[in-house]
């Protein structure tokens, strides 16, 4: 009996792979898919904007493809990208997994009879996420603003109304499952809530042994609450917030510490500095993702703060799951629909009003 062929993966990323969320959403869900199935062959497709010197990701059952991004100036620029990615489309069985909106565009070209099926991995809202970046008084740059924020609308509504029986869209929280329904003509059918690529829990006998050895490694007592913040210093990060809560914590844990994890160190310690936080209840660290979870475990809660915003209500903070991962409860500020619902289930969220 002839065994049954396995369609290869084909997957199509917009973010890049220098992104920081691509080793915990994207490289790591893939390895797994891999592992479980040794058969299992990806061919992974990053449109990067600039030239990648050296690629740190390989794996035999996943083969890595980097192809220049074109810069998005409508539907046009992407159908450029499309004649790009042609060429590799498998001309065997395969399947789609497309990453975002831009991604999800030009996979609904691909579509032919030997594709099985196509999933649009919806992470965020981007003609949201582009309006709450870009303000701006200046008439000229509202006008640009303005009518780049309509092609982003545009480009989602042609992906998230896309008729297509192979067509599945995969959001991270119920929120945004209920604002895509309420707000295009999609159907219940088409979505489902993305499960792949949560965390698996580290088993907490490990987590115990990370924290006492992290905790050696920073000079860090066993008594001592140590408190820490995983992310960036992005508009929406509420690093205001931050700071405000943990001077106000200090005020009644002395010796508590503040543990931050973040892509750019030295940006963060100026503003510790200037917050006139005393250095001795800060740590300001640059991780390799392979090793943040050795670090979150050497904290006791793990702090997530955001803007009240669509984009921060209907998302599923990356952070937040690697805080879980190692058991941490996190604190947060009650503008995040997947925390305040999970708050209801679990013992490990707390909510901090302003």
């Amino acid at each position: 009996m002839q065994k049954e062929q396995i369609p290869i993966l084909l997957y199509l990323l917009y973010d890049g792979i220098e992104n920081t969320v691509f080793a915990s959403q994207v490289w790591q869900p893939l390895v797994k898919l891999a592992q479980n199935d040794p058969e299992q062959k990806i061919r992974l497709i990053s449109f990067e904007r600039t030239t990648i010197a050296k690629i740190n990701y390989h794996h035999p059952q996943i083969e890595i493809i980097c192809l220049t991004r074109s810069f998005f100036w409508g539907k046009l620029s992407l159908w450029i990208d499309y004649q790009k990615i042609k060429r590799y489309c498998p001309n065997t069985l395969f399947t789609i997994t497309a990453r975002g909106p831009f991604a999800g565009w030009i996979s609904l070209k691909l579509q032919n009879q030997n594709c099985q099926s196509l999933k649009i991995q919806v992470r965020g809202l981007a003609a949201a996420e582009y309006q709450y970046v870009h303000i701006s008084s200046n008439l000229l740059k509202h006008f640009f603003y303005k009518l780049r924020f309509k092609q982003l609308h545009k480009l989602e509504r042609s992906v998230f109304e896309a008729k297509s029986s192979r067509l599945t869209l995969e959001c991270v929280s119920t929120a945004l499952k209920d604002y895509i329904l309420q707000n295009f003509q999609a159907t219940t059918r088409q979505i489902k809530i993305a499960q792949d690529d949560l965390p698996d829990p580290i088993e907490p006998n490990l987590v115990q042994m990370w924290r006492k050895a992290m905790r050696t490694k920073l000079n860090i007592l066993p008594n001592i609450k140590v408190y820490c913040y995983s992310g960036s210093t992005a508009k929406w990060q509420c690093l205001d917030k931050l700071i405000s809560y943990f001077k106000a914590r200090l005020k009644i844990e002395p010796d508590a510490k503040l543990l931050i994890l973040c892509p750019k160190a030295d940006d963060f310690k100026q503003i510790l500095e200037q917050a006139q936080i005393n250095p001795a209840n800060y740590a300001v660290y640059t991780v390799p993702h392979k090793q943040i979870y050795e670090y979150l475990a050497a904290a006791d809660y793990g702090i997530l703060f955001r803007k009240k915003d669509l984009i921060n209500f209907v998302s599923r903070p990356t952070k937040a799951l690697e805080y879980l991962a190692v058991g941490l409860p996190i604190i947060h500020n009650n503008t995040v629909d997947w925390l305040i619902q999970n708050q209801k289930k679990s013992n490990r969220m707390i909510s901090h009003r302003d």
